[in-house]
């Protein structure tokens, strides 16, 4: 019933794509450092849920976004769900209504459809269905973050209140406080992604987001594991996963 969604953990540029960003190779690189949530998929790997992982870099395309702009608040800086501005207010690339149309089908589109037919299966099995959202942040604000002044916490909890699983967001946090580690809820990143099918209208998918400041598992600078990532990974079993499970078994 738990579903494991890893949207920007992919570094990947297809080839096809690489020529039409307008920054030179080592510029590319580093705004790909700066965007990829690394390791994502290894901190919350688990053996006894599904994961949707999103196969190309968000650079390229970015599934967390709003299709329609006018509805996406970080497209006013350039990084919708087609970027043309980058991590630094740098232009990336050109504005191209059809390469957007054509990455949109390609990537965007069936990555929402695969994770649409993951809570639909759960749902017609189980009755019930958990998307838990997995991010990293960095230490430094983006463009798009909406609190650039304030202190970054090591972990967020967001969620949206009509799919809010209470129970185990107050575990989870309970949980992460006992270890010693400073937590904030839906700041500052808030909500989490639900498919469009359900959201807001069915209450049998509960989701959660988690982001985890990368300060604590990796070095920012190289992209590198810390001597950290370890203890990272157990905590996110012990603190997150675990307790999700538990929820869901006892629901």
């Amino acid at each position: 019933m738990l579903i494991r969604h890893i949207p920007h953990s992919s570094t990947n540029i297809p080839t096809q794509y690489r020529e039409h960003f307008l920054i030179d190779e080592d510029e590319l690189n580093g705004e790909v450092l700066r965007l990829t949530d690394w390791y994502t998929e290894e901190l919350f790997a688990d053996s006894d849920s599904e994961e949707v992982r999103f196969p190309i870099s968000r650079i390229v395309c970015d599934p967390e976004r709003f299709l329609d702009d006018e509805h996406e608040p970080a497209s006013q800086v350039g990084m919708g769900v087609f970027y043309t501005h980058g991590t630094q207010g740098q232009v990336v690339r050109s504005p191209d209504d059809d390469l957007r149309r054509k990455i949109i089908e390609e990537f965007y589109l069936p990555h929402h459809s695969k994770l649409t037919t993951k809570v639909n299966k759960f749902l017609k099995k189980s009755e019930r269905a958990f998307v838990l959202d997995c991010h990293s942040f960095p230490t430094n604000p983006l463009p798009t973050d909406d609190h650039l002044d304030r202190s970054r916490p090591d972990f967020c909890l967001g969620f949206d209140d009509f799919h809010a699983p209470y129970e185990v967001i107050q575990e989870c946090e309970s949980l992460l406080l006992s270890r010693g580690f400073t937590v904030s809820i839906n700041t500052p990143y808030s909500g989490c992604l639900i498919p469009s099918e359900f959201y807001g209208v069915d209450a049998r998918v509960s989701g959660l987001m988690i982001e985890i400041n990368r300060g604590i598992y990796m070095d920012e600078n190289s992209g590198e594991k810390s001597d950290q990532f370890g203890w990272i990974h157990e905590v996110v079993r012990s603190c997150i996963l675990d307790p999700v499970k538990t929820y869901l078994e006892k629901s």
